[in-house]
């Protein structure tokens, strides 16, 4: 019994049967060859989130898939043979050969049929294993403190909230323009402003280089990254325009924001790295990162734009990855450590994105923990999807390229820093959190 699931559309991944409506970007990699070697990972990641699949059915189908393309291959390449074979009896002056125009015709029809059973299975069970959970040997399914720094209030009275604080010492005017429209003001935004050089100048002293990213992204790409594309929820889009469709044509044209991953994985598809030598790179960008935000909530815990800083690391294997991580890791221990309080904690799989295998979360906490950013391993799951290749060491075999990124939410991080420093009036003083920066 085959294992089947929901059918789809999909900017990333195009099938035979809408090659001629519609244009590949990529070709990713289908013979999903982690599927089979994370196999437990994948039971459990899915059980764990209440939503069990059949993997064994998923790999058997895998292994169907391929025997799929095998004839469909075997069957081309003699109809090749057979057009060859006739094209060189019409240039003897010959009459035509019915036997072999018989052949050519038998040939095409069981092709035919094979290609639409080969489509069918492309149109319904591939879309969905791109939707896969990504995994890997390292992954874990226990959450395990990475890092944790808590100096603890030595006052007792009762703390405000942000929202409360920048009322009341005139920080920041919400909006009605939007749900989650606000301006910062006075020391505010300059204390913002101070954050970008603080965290751009420790970066830059760690040998990250600074790239400015576009704040838009095309369909393909934020799907090769993991999202949902049709969720309106997932990511923005702009309206329908002469060079791009709407977010259902899979040509639409979203707002990420360039501090954030899809960009820096722009720059690299469907590229191949000519000299391996200047792996790893190691790149962050400073600027807007755009998020739909569904409820309605006016504080800087929940807006639809911030400010933010998105790290990317790529290098030619695991072992270097691993090593850049490891670096990423230290980065954010030494930019937080200023700060009285934050956490670093690596996640269960089941609480990681999708295009991630292993994920750290980034806390800090004010009057409640808040999420101010995360660290994240892709590996080779971002390669296999949008063809970021590079040339192995010595030779000219085309290696894949293994990721990891992190993302650090400076506007959440100027909610809390609010309430870390209030005093018992609810006076914010941001020269005091100006001090810590230096």
């Amino acid at each position: 019994m085959q294992f089947r699931m929901m059918s789809g559309k999909s900017a990333l991944f195009v099938s035979g049967r809408n090659a001629t409506k519609q244009f590949a970007v990529f070709s990713p990699d289908t013979e999903f060859g982690w599927v089979k070697e994370n196999r437990d990972a994948l039971e459990k990641v899915y059980k764990e989130r209440k939503n069990p699949m059949n993997i064994d059915g998923m790999i058997a189908e895998l292994d169907l898939y391929a025997d799929m393309k095998r004839e469909v291959e075997k069957h081309s390449q003699s109809r090749d043979i057979i057009n060859q074979q006739i094209k060189e009896s019409k240039s003897k002056g010959g009459d035509l050969n019915v036997v072999l125009l018989n052949r050519l015709k038998d040939n095409k029809r069981v092709l035919k049929l094979k290609k639409e059973s080969l489509w069918d299975m492309e149109d319904n069970f591939l879309l969905n294993l791109l939707k896969l959970q990504n995994c890997d040997s390292k992954s874990t399914f226990e959450e395990k403190l990475y890092f944790t720094q808590t100096k603890g209030y030595s006052d007792t009275y009762i703390r405000k909230g942000h929202k409360e604080l920048a009322t009341a010492n005139d920080l920041i005017q919400f909006s009605n323009n939007s749900h989650s429209a606000f301006y910062l003001k006075h020391d505010l935004a300059r204390l913002e402003l101070r954050l970008n050089q603080y965290i751009s100048s420790k970066l830059l002293d760690n040998g990250f280089e600074i790239f400015s990213n576009p704040d838009f992204s095309k369909s393909v790409i934020v799907e090769g990254c993991g999202e949902d594309i049709m969720d309106p929820h997932s990511v923005f889009n702009l309206k329908k325009y002469q060079d791009f469709g709407d977010r259902t044509s899979c040509n639409a044209m979203h707002l990420p924001g360039g501090a954030t991953l899809f960009p820096f994985v722009a720059y690299f598809a469907k590229n191949i790295i000519q000299n391996p030598q200047i792996l790893p790179i190691n790149a962050f960008c400073l600027g807007r990162s755009y998020s739909p935000q569904p409820r309605i909530s006016l504080d800087l815990f929940n807006t639809q734009q911030s400010q933010a800083v998105q790290l990317f690391s790529v290098s030619s294997n695991q072992e270097d990855m691993e090593e850049q991580l490891k670096v990423i890791l230290d980065v954010f221990v030494q930019v937080l450590g200023v700060f009285p309080n934050f956490t670093i904690k690596e996640l269960s799989l089941a609480d990681c994105d999708t295009c991630n295998s292993r994920q750290y979360r980034v806390t800090m906490q004010g009057v409640e923990p808040v999420e101010v950013g995360h660290v994240a391993v892709q590996g080779k799951f971002l390669s296999d999807r949008v063809m970021m290749m590079g040339l192995g060491a010595g030779s000219k075999a085309v290696m894949p390229l293994h990721t990891a990124s992190a993302h650090l939410n400076i506007t959440k991080m100027l909610g809390v820093l609010m309430e870390m420093v209030q005093d018992k009036e609810g006076v914010v003083d941001c020269n005091k959190i100006g001090q810590w920066l230096q």
